[in-house]
């Protein structure tokens, strides 16, 4: 069972795969250990998997090139999607800008997107959206050291 990279759950999966085996391996003989362990892995896993693959098939999809589709920009009006996506689209803010995958590159982006929000939204809305940017990625952050 293999999670894909559309819902970055596949290192944090596999993290906790490491933990059950060995606990399991503490626990009982070798082959009762293993199928102990598989039936946790794909209890664990098997929500995380579907939703990777949802991901996957959405994301490869060709409503995801045609700019009447909406998608979903937190802290954003509805009305503010399609002329968000076209400002952002004709400023080349995209992750292109986290390739190098730098946390300081990271912060450009969201800063990017933050002003681009504020421009449409006016100032105020606009920072509200990158708080809740840094937010959402405080929280992000937070889980992983959990």
């Amino acid at each position: 069972m293999a999670i894909g990279m559309f819902k970055g759950q596949g290192a944090n999966t596999a993290l906790a795969d490491g933990v059950a085996l060995a606990q399991w391996l503490a626990q009982r003989p070798l082959r009762s250990a293993l199928a102990c362990f598989e039936r946790e892995m794909i209890a664990r896993a098997a929500p995380r998997v579907k939703a990777s693959r949802k991901a996957s098939e959405e994301l490869h999809s060709p409503m995801v090139l045609t700019p009447s589709t909406p998608h979903p920009f937190t802290g954003v009006r509805q009305d503010l999607h399609g002329p968000l996506r076209t400002a952002l689209r004709e400023a080349g803010v995209g992750a292109n800008m986290v390739a190098d995958g730098k946390h300081e590159s990271l912060l450009k982006l969201e800063q990017a997107i933050a002003t681009k929000v504020a421009e449409l939204h006016g100032r105020t809305e606009g920072e509200e959206a990158h708080a809740a940017a840094k937010k959402a990625k405080q929280v992000v952050v937070e889980g992983s050291k959990s």
